[in-house]
């Protein structure tokens, strides 16, 4: 296949002089990294190189002089697909015309890691530790199970191929059983545990021993195609239950009150005020002769007397109202009957 060096990170002292980036030479098809020429041979105290390397190897985009029985060109890239089923391969077909350009394509490309529970060492490869330093710290952070190594993070970006992943300072190297890697894509709910076992529970990890503070890490190999992707080891983590989402509600499209259009307050027609209706000063002659034929039916004449009193009667009768008149006139019926018996 073809091979591609990316120099990731570098910084150094050469000759007394800080150096920015790195000189290198090529012959004979090999790449040196070497001391720029006008430093020369000779080095000084406190000079020193810090930098990160990635070494990338990926199947001949162009034919190889191999030919088949079928007369055809044996094509590393399209054995490597076929054999893989890779899905950075796959991609990489409809992205890149070349393996160099492949190269040039991961070369650019940038991954951001952000620490919710733990510390980022680098961003690629991504290496995110626990806060303990020593196996003391680890043991007590763990508390004796391994249930207290837990680190969240954020990866933005994406790389080519698998990305490695080293979870550092850790209390153990066992990975008790629901506990592991997770990952979960921007734009995906639920949490994934990484498993990519083929002979046995543990054959797709790396466990490293750091015997400067006595803990361990462990190194896994994952695919990040999302442009955001949170990571996570340890048990599955807690997901809140999302707030609802629902459609704003649209503020409310108020038509206008009109302004009461009221009916003109007519003039008031008061009915004419009703004069009182004094009783007669001369009494019904209705009302009288009815009173003599009461006299009539206790059979005897009435009198003057007789007829003074039934006005007087009447009149009274009259000026308290109909009801009085009723009674007066069921009062005189009994009184002729009892007069009549």
């Amino acid at each position: 296949g073809d091979r591609g060096l990316i120099v990731r990170s570098y910084r150094s002292k050469l000759g007394g002089v800080e150096q920015a980036s790195p000189a290198f030479s090529v012959f004979c098809g090999n790449l040196e990294i070497s001391v720029p020429s006008e430093v020369g041979n000779t080095l000084y105290e406190g000079d020193f190189v810090e930098m990160r390397l990635e070494l990338v190897v990926l199947p001949r985009l162009e034919p190889s002089s191999n030919v088949d029985a079928s007369g055809g060109s044996d094509v590393d890239f399209d054995t490597a697909l076929a054999h893989s089923n890779s899905v950075t391969l796959a991609k990489l077909e409809t992205t890149a015309a070349t393996t160099n350009d492949m190269i040039a394509l991961h070369a650019r490309g940038h991954l951001t890691t952000t620490a919710l529970v733990g510390n980022v060492e680098s961003h690629y490869p991504i290496r995110v530790c626990t806060a303990a330093t020593t196996a003391a710290e680890a043991a007590a952070a763990a508390g004796g199970d391994g249930d207290g190594d837990d680190v969240l993070f954020t990866v933005s970006g994406s790389a080519l191929g698998f990305t490695p992943i080293v979870i550092c300072g850790l209390a153990s190297h066992a990975v008790g059983a629901g506990r592991g890697l997770w990952v979960r894509p921007e734009g995906v709910s639920a949490w994934s545990l990484v498993d990519q076992s083929v002979f046995d529970a543990t054959d797709f990890w790396q466990t490293n021993f750091e015997a400067s503070s006595g803990t361990w890490e462990l190194v896994y190999n994952v695919e990040l195609f999302a442009n955001a992707t949170e990571v996570a080891f340890g048990n599955e983590p807690f997901v809140p239950s999302p707030l609802p989402t629902g459609a704003p509600s649209p503020h409310p499209t108020q038509h206008p009150t009109p302004l009461p259009t009221p009916s003109p307050t007519g003039l008031p027609s008061p009915s004419p005020s009703q004069l009182p209706t004094q009783p007669p000063s001369t009494l019904d002659a209705v009302s009288v002769s009815v009173g003599l034929e009461l006299l009539v039916g206790l059979q005897r004449e009435p009198t003057t007397t007789d007829e003074a009193a039934l006005k007087t009667t009447v009149a009274t009768a009259l000026a308290l109202g109909e009801s009085s008149i009723r009674n007066f006139k069921v009062s005189s019926a009994a009184a002729a009957a009892a007069a009549a018996s």
